[in-house]
């Protein structure tokens, strides 16, 4: 963390609290099958964040959430074949 701090100027970042991700059923689209499928797993949502305005006026503003579904029984997210992605809105 610290080196996030000491480079914010060059490369601001947001840091996000982390949670224990509960377990829960959401559905898919399987195209191989042409049915809806369920599975259950563990969510985790991902903040996309872009600066807009100029110098002193330029702000962070939220563009949207990326939610990643992966399955119950599986710990590792990122390069997963059998996750849900899927994007989020108020």
């Amino acid at each position: 963390m610290e080196d996030a701090i000491q480079h914010f100027e060059q490369s601001p970042r947001v840091l996000q609290r982390y949670h224990k991700a509960a377990l829960l059923e959401t559905q898919w689209f399987d195209f191989e099958k042409n049915s809806i499928e369920t599975m259950k797993g563990r969510v985790r949502l991902c903040p996309y964040y872009f600066v807009s305005g100029e110098g002193d006026a330029a702000r962070p503003q939220l563009g949207g959430v990326l939610a990643t579904v992966n399955p119950a029984d599986k710990k590792i997210i990122h390069g997963m074949t059998d996750a849900i992605l899927a994007p989020c809105a108020v």
